[in-house]
């Protein structure tokens, strides 16, 4: 049985955040449930009550929805699960988990820059074979049955990440820590980079964490510098302590769609993503993303032949690229990290000095 390289990815290592990535560049397990609270009709059949097909799920009477100020200098405690519904977005806040008031205001804002820096839009437009019921493994089973059911909205689930867990997201679900609302500690950096993989996997299929991984880095950071927000967190994508950059001169052999390695998706994947946009435009990556979405891409390999699944992926998804910019590309990235990198190393440190002055 085929499994998600993305998914997998941003629950073992990762994150924004590629993607991601991304990314892995990331839900609800749909099943036809009546709630007790809801307004289904049961009529009898033969001595057997059905549920007529034209009512919808009503969420459970135990989904406790809260109202937030909006104000950042005031703090709120769940004391149960509960949530906080926005226009695109329900935030689902784990018992015993205590954030700022804003939090909706400021999920929303950052959405809202992602689009702006992508083009892209949070509708859904990409259903994807298969799904993952977050909110189950995160909340009492059944506690918000009945609500977003058909993932119109972006889940986002604030809950305490304990024994080395870190933030991830698929393609309706950003899991993050009470900690990444935490401006002054994080800059919202997973914010920013898991909702770039939710954006992606809401428009297309997932193109494996290298590209995933270095769409997340790369967006979240343009995002940040957009809103004014130094993305500290880009620091070790441009001056890591332990990427070996050998792997870019390796050209096209050295490519993979997938890597089991750490560093390389989120290294390789940004520096990668960045020479895609800086040499054909911010476009390409949504061109990418468009070609291998109607190819039917599929980020998965066999368990059972791991080595040579990721392999026909991994040839795949270079004539995917190749088809949205040309032939050489590879050699060209060979070209354009001998020859600008380091400018653009120094461009970001000269950005975060001014902004620090």
């Amino acid at each position: 049985m085929k499994k998600y390289i993305g998914l997998l990815i941003i629950l073992v290592v990762s994150v924004l955040c590629v993607a991601c990535s991304e990314t892995v560049t990331e839900e609800n397990t749909e099943s036809e449930v009546v709630s007790s609270a809801g307004n289904s009709e049961l009529v009898e059949n033969e001595s057997e009550e059905v549920v007529s097909e034209e009512e919808s799920v009503s969420p459970s009477p135990n989904a406790l929805k809260v109202e937030l100020s909006g104000k950042a200098e005031e703090s709120f405690t769940a004391e149960e699960d509960c949530y906080v519904e926005g226009e695109q977005v329900i935030i689902y806040i784990q018992s015993g988990v205590t954030i700022n008031q804003d939090v909706l205001t400021v999920t929303e804002d950052i959405m809202a820059s992602l689009c702006e820096a992508t083009g892209l839009s949070f509708d859904k437009k990409f259903e994807p074979d298969s799904d993952m019921s977050s909110r189950d493994m995160y909340f009492e089973e059944g506690a918000f049955t009945g609500l977003n059911e058909d993932a119109t909205k972006v889940n986002v689930m604030i809950v305490n990440l304990e024994d080395g867990a870190v933030p991830w997201a698929w393609e309706n679900n950003a899991i993050l820590d009470d900690e990444d609302y935490d401006f002054e500690l994080t800059g919202y950096q997973a914010i920013y980079h898991e909702l770039t993989h939710v954006l992606q996997f809401r428009n297309g299929v997932a193109l494996g964490s290298t590209l995933d991984e270095g769409y997340a880095t790369y967006v979240s950071a343009k995002a940040q510098q957009a809103d004014g927000i130094v993305p500290w967190s880009a620091m070790q994508y441009y001056y890591p302590y332990d990427f070996d950059d050998s792997v870019i001169f390796g050209g096209e052999s050295s490519f993979h769609h997938a890597y089991n390695d750490r560093e390389i998706p989120y290294q390789y994947g940004f520096r990668f993503v960045s020479f895609l946009m800086d040499t054909y435009g911010e476009d390409v990556y949504i061109n990418i993303l468009n070609e291998a979405t109607e190819q039917g891409f599929n980020n998965s390999y066999d368990a059972e032949n791991e080595e040579e699944s990721m392999k026909e992926d991994t040839i795949q998804m270079i004539e995917i690229i190749k088809s949205q910019t040309s032939e050489d590309v590879f050699e060209q990235f060979i070209q354009w990290y001998n020859s600008k990198w380091s400018g653009k190393c120094q461009e970001f440190m000269d950005y975060t000095g001014i902004m620090n002055e």
